[in-house]
Parts: structure tokens; C-alpha cells; sequence
């Protein structure tokens, strides 16, 4: 038997608060910045909002020390608008750089979660008596846990995703090596939520698992690393199905006279 589980990781008030120190960022400086940049990619926003916004102290803190450049030149834009100046043609151009400075900020907040969330994966599965090994990829973070006939691997994407796939276990055990896991991972402040989990009935493992393998690489945390993002491969059966149904559309007209 074998389990693949996605789920969410959550993190504790001190896990994030290592994501400040990773980053040099001080204590309540703003992490997540997602509903900001939505706001400021949508509709243009008032000047006086704007003004608002760059004072608001832990958003300033985030954005003044990972993307100091683009929210100075919002501030310079946004300082006492000479009299008779074009305000909204102002405020649109203050925006704009402050999407750019959001957008810069997330990267590199998301960069380092994912980081810490790996590491803490990493750690727990040593605790347990696994043989760990990490590759870190553009998208994602594959970790690659081995103990006697067992492996599990797991893939910590960017915005917090993490999926695992176990091979190896014949018994119904693979749910409670997950759970001790999972068990290891809150305590050093990582919360799974949102679980989805499917059960295999072959001990060869999942889909996380399977497609790793098919890259030949001899460390799966680096195939399963290097595939994130990656869209999965049409199987040739439904190529196949696929081709046929076309060409007997491209039949059926050309009976009836109609155009290719």
C-alpha cells in the first residue's frame, strides 16, 4: 500500500518570525502581502489611499527592505503633488511601482517559506530514522526520505503546497508513517491543513512518485524538484483515442462537403 497526500502547510507564530530573520525583516513586518497585491492590480486607487498605504508601518517595514527601490520611487510620486498636477495620472504611476515593489516583496517571502518548510520536513524525517537528501528547484523543493525498503518523497512548492507520495510499504502502515510525520513537522511549527489523501493499492507508490522515476535521476528530490510546474504527459492511449475521434470528424465532412 502506498499514500499520496496534498495538503497546505501552515505555519506557527515562530515559524514566522524565522521568515523575518531569514529575511532581515523586523519583528511584525508584513508577510502576507497577497490581498495588497491583488488590490493594487485591480482598479486604480485613490492618491490619499495611497499615501495611507506607504505609511502603514508593517507593509513599509516588508517593502523598504526587499523592494526598497520601486516604493521609493512611489514615494517621491506620492510626496505633495506640485499644484495643478495631473493626480490621477500620479496616482496610476505610484501604483504601478507599488504593484512592482509587492510583487518583488512576495517572491522573495515565498522563497524563503518554502525554505523553512522544507527544512523542517528534512529535519523531522531524520528524527524518525530517515535517510534524508533536499534539492532545491526553481519552483519547488523535493525531499527524499529513505529508511530499509520505504521511501517517501515530497515536493514543498512555492505559496505552501506540499504533496507526498510513499513506495515500499506492503501493509497498511504507510498512514501511520504519514502521521508520525506529520506529527514531527508540528512540532517544529509547520501545520498540515486542508488534506487531500489517496490511497494505491500497489506498494510501488503514486503519481508524485511515478513521474519522478520516469526522469532516470538518480536523486528523486531532484526530479521531483525539477518537474514542478511541469504539465503531465498525455498518455499515448489517449493520444491515440484523441487522433481517431479527429479523423473521423475530418471524415464525417469531407462526406458531407464541408470544410477541413
Amino acid at each position: 500500500m502506498s499514500t499520496r497526500v496534498t495538503a497546505q502547510a501552515t505555519m506557527s507564530a515562530s515559524c514566522q518570525q524565522r521568515v523575518r530573520e531569514a529575511l532581515d525583516l523586523r519583528f511584525g513586518a508584513a508577510l502576507d502581502l497577497g490581498a495588497l497585491g491583488e488590490a493594487l492590480a485591480g482598479a486604480r486607487i485613490e492618491l490619499s489611499a495611497l499615501q495611507s498605504l506607504v505609511r502603514t508601518d508593517s507593509i513599509s517595514a516588508t517593502l523598504s527592505k526587499l523592494a526598497p527601490v520601486p516604493l521609493e520611487r512611489s514615494r517621491v510620486l506620492l510626496a505633495a503633488p506640485s499644484p495643478g498636477a495631473d493626480l490621477r495620472a500620479i496616482a496610476a504611476s505610484a501604483q504601478d511601482e507599488l504593484k512592482q515593489a509587492v510583487a518583488a516583496a512576495s517572491a522573495a517571502i515565498t522563497a524563503s517559506t518554502r525554505d523553512i518548510t522544507a527544512k523542517a520536513f528534512a529535519e523531522a524525517g531524520q528524527e524518525l530514522g530517515y535517510t534524508v537528501s533536499v534539492c532545491r528547484g526553481p519552483l519547488a523543493t523535493g525531499v527524499e526520505m529513505r529508511r530499509a525498503h520505504e521511501v517517501m518523497l515530497l515536493r514543498v512548492n512555492d505559496g505552501g503546497t506540499v504533496e507526498s507520495d510513499q513506495a515500499g510499504l506492503t501493509d497498511g502502515t504507510c498512514a501511520d508513517r504519514h502521521h508520525e510525520l506529520e506529527l514531527a513537522v508540528v512540532r517544529r511549527g509547520i501545520t498540515l491543513t486542508g488534506k487531500e489523501k489517496q490511497l494505491h493499492g500497489s506498494a510501488k507508490g503514486g503519481h508524485l512518485l511515478k513521474v519522478a522515476s520516469s526522469r532516470r535521476d538518480s536523486s528523486l528530490a531532484r526530479a521531483a524538484a525539477l518537474t514542478a510546474g511541469q504539465p503531465t504527459a498525455q498518455a499515448p492511449s489517449s493520444r491515440r483515442r484523441a487522433s481517431a475521434r479527429t479523423d473521423e470528424v475530418l471524415r464525417q465532412r469531407r462526406r458531407t462537403g464541408g470544410a477541413a
